[in-house]
């Protein structure tokens, strides 16, 4: 084995102004090894600092809105099948999602696709492990139905909560 005895830098080992050769850094870095064994520690701890750097700046990152780990949102919604349709503005989403019982971030993150899937099949299931909100239309009126809250209508019309005729309840 061949040790370096000498930290210090002699003016030849310059290529051009003030550049060093990497071997004469590491051994005056890593004076009491031997110069392989420093190649291999540099290596060794330099290699997985960029790895991770390298890694993360390629990974996705997730903001977990709803609390769900991994995902956008623990929740799911599924459209259901209905005769009657309805084209709801942005004030009807938060209306009736906030009588649900949903937070602003939840309504954010599902308020879109809620709209877009009552507007295609008229009713929509709003899942987390269980079924926890149900909306279906009916006419001119949005029946909602909550695990936790219990029903509500909301006249699509007069944009309020109300009370459905007795025909359609």
């Amino acid at each position: 084995m061949k040790f370096v005895k000498s930290v210090s830098m002699p003016d030849s080992t310059r290529e051009g102004p003030f550049r060093l050769k990497p071997s004469r850094i590491l051994a005056s870095t890593w004076g009491c090894l031997p110069k392989g064994m420093a190649y291999a520690i540099t290596a060794l701890v330099v290699l997985p600092a960029w790895m991770v750097v390298y890694m993360a700046g390629c990974t996705p990152i997730d903001w977990p809105l709803m609390g769900g780990v991994g995902s956008r949102s623990e929740f799911k919604i599924e459209p259901q099948g209905n005769r009657d349709v309805a084209v709801l503005n942005a004030d009807d989403v938060v209306a009736i999602m906030r009588r649900a019982g949903f937070s602003d971030d939840q309504i954010l993150a599902l308020g879109a696709e809620l709209r877009d899937t009552l507007q295609n099949s008229g009713a929509a299931q709003i899942k987390k492990r269980k079924v926890e909100v149900t909306f279906a239309v009916r006419g001119e009126y949005l029946f909602i139905t909550t695990r936790l809250r219990g029903n509500d209508i909301y006249d699509l019309k007069e944009h309020k909560f109300g009370i459905a005729p007795s025909s359609l309840r």
